[in-house]
């Protein structure tokens, strides 16, 4: 069987729905925060600033925060002052959200958007402010200031301005991930059905369909030999399909739940006439699982009984 390829994602603005959740974030911060209580919280902070610079704050970073684990910031006073300084405005800006405010929406908001502010201000997200990358700086001769200005770059040019989390020239699906031998057996215009070669003398009689989340790739569950859900499904004897959606662009804009779990139901019935069981099992992951389940109470009134079973991972039903 032909390994797969995946299509490039689809790029494009951001939705102007963009702008209106700014709008509603900054608006539940202003009604979360209580003029008093960010008075007070700015008042313990000039309080802890003065201790700071006298050197008697006791403040330190929790030890399973990962950005403040290098030795200096503990050993070397600069270093330390500016880190009790940050964890102090941090939690300041904290401090000021009401939590019994009368609407959780708005609390949870806030504290989101507290978070976010509180991430990107860290000083270990400087060079000037970081002592792990300053020793880094000196110890390659400035090696890792040019890598870094270089990826900086290249994230303007070629990931939309956002950090870039991996090389993506290292990664090709059907080489380096999604290795588990298998085929497309049957395409249309939402999705491809993919069928994976049994690795086993005999395979069970009902076979196991995944769905995997619509914004996701199949392959998440197909990473590596070791790290694969699919092989291991394989390796038991299970006859194993997975759906890959298609990512959609501005001409799909029509698409909505009924196009995805009329979807499913196709793969169903390819999957069941492919293996000649009259059911199967289903695996919905994520947004998949919110699909699978739309689907399953669709059958209920259809009277259609083709799966036997169906399991849930990452997924909420009851919102």
């Amino acid at each position: 069987m032909a390994k797969r390829t995946d299509r490039p994602d689809a790029t494009g603005p951001l939705p102007p729905t963009s702008a209106i959740d700014a709008a509603e974030t900054f608006g539940a911060m202003a009604r979360v925060v209580d003029p008093t209580r960010l008075a007070r919280q700015v008042l313990e902070f000039q309080r802890e600033l003065w201790a700071i610079g006298l050197g008697d704050s006791e403040r330190a970073p929790d030890a399973r925060d990962w950005r403040f684990r290098d030795p200096a910031w503990e050993s070397n006073p600069a270093a330390r002052r500016v880190a009790q300084t940050y964890l102090a405005w941090a939690d300041a800006l904290a401090g000021s959200i009401d939590e019994n405010a009368d609407d959780w929406r708005d609390v949870e908001r806030a504290r989101f958007a507290v978070e976010m502010l509180s991430a990107a201000a860290a000083p270990t997200n400087q060079l000037w402010s970081n002592p792990a990358a300053i020793k880094e700086m000196i110890d390659t001769g400035g090696e890792s200031v040019r890598r870094g200005f270089r990826n900086w770059v290249d994230d303007l040019l070629r990931n939309g301005g956002m950090p870039g989390q991996v090389d993506r020239t290292r990664f090709n699906v059907g080489q380096d991930l999604a290795t588990t031998p298998g085929a497309v057996v049957y395409r249309s215009e939402v999705f491809e059905l993919i069928q994976y070669q049994p690795s086993t003398a005999s395979v069970r009689a009902r076979p196991t369909l995944l769905v995997p989340p619509q914004i996701n790739k199949y392959y998440f569950l197909d990473l590596a030999p070791g790290r694969s859900l699919t092989e291991y499904a394989v390796s038991r004897g299970i006859p194993f399909f997975t759906i890959s959606w298609r990512n959609p662009g501005p001409e799909h804009a029509d698409w909505n739940l009924d196009t995805y779990v009329e979807a499913v139901l196709q793969a169903i019935e390819v999957a069941c006439e492919i293996t000649g069981s009259d059911d199967l099992l289903t695996l919905g992951v994520c947004a998949g699982g919110i699909t699978t389940s739309a689907m399953l109470a669709y059958q209920a009134t259809a009277g259609d009984r083709r799966v036997a079973a169906a399991s849930f991972c990452v997924m909420q039903i009851d919102w």
